[in-house]
């Protein structure tokens, strides 16, 4: 019984250490892991904030953009108080048509692009500023100028539509045609409302404000 007895006392003490290690690492794992999924949730957020505040700049920007064209238009046009108020819906339709109209992607070259970064050190306990150059080539691409604007136009959708089906590999011939008719049709559309607003933006002008219209563009 004696034998016995010191075999089971060994047989725990042994199974200790092991018991203990078991226990001690299932906490530490489920801490790693909750530590890796803030750290990833952390990441989501910053990113969502920096979409946010991206999209808030560039809406800044065009609106103080917007009131400065405004401004000249009204100078450039000798417009009164009054006058203005009458000119301005009409002149803001007339703009957003003729973009609406010719609304389009544009095409950014391919390139080598050269980025130079500088770290700290690349040793235990170095301070030097180390400077590392990369060049990699970058192939061309679509580019929108309205990609950072928070709301799009049925001509800016329709774009955005034909870009992301030319560039999904599956895409068949037919569904090609059916959007790029769908842009067509969105642009012929907003041509016939824009000679109709022209028309009506006419109505409101001095012969020399009509000039000053058609030398910029905004009137045929």
């Amino acid at each position: 019984m004696m034998l016995g007895a010191m075999i089971l006392l060994a047989a725990v003490v042994l199974s200790g250490p092991s018991l203990s290690q078991t226990q001690g690492t299932a906490p530490r794992s489920r801490s790693e892991a909750i530590r890796k999924r803030q750290e990833m949730l952390s990441a989501k957020r910053m990113e969502r904030l920096k979409r946010v505040r991206e999209q808030a700049m560039a809406e800044s920007m065009k609106q103080s953009m917007q009131q400065a064209t405004e401004q000249s238009f009204r100078e450039a046009l000798q417009a009164g108080d009054a006058q203005w108020r009458i000119i301005l819906p009409k002149l803001t339709r007339v703009n957003d048509l003729r973009k609406e109209a010719r609304v389009a992607v544009g095409i950014r070259n391919a390139r080598w692009v050269t980025t130079t970064e500088t770290s700290r050190g690349n040793r235990a306990g170095s301070s030097t500023p180390v400077t590392n150059t990369t060049r990699s080539y970058e192939d061309w691409s679509y580019t929108k100028s309205w990609e950072q604007e928070t709301k799009h136009t049925r001509a800016q959708r329709a774009c955005d539509e034909l870009v992301a089906l030319l560039e999904a590999d599956d895409a068949t011939d037919e569904q090609k045609a059916e959007k790029m008719n769908a842009l067509r049709q969105v642009r012929r559309e907003a041509t016939e409302e824009l000679a109709a607003a022209q028309q009506q933006l006419r109505k409101v002008l001095s012969l020399r404000q009509q000039a000053t219209l058609v030398m910029t563009g905004l009137l045929n």
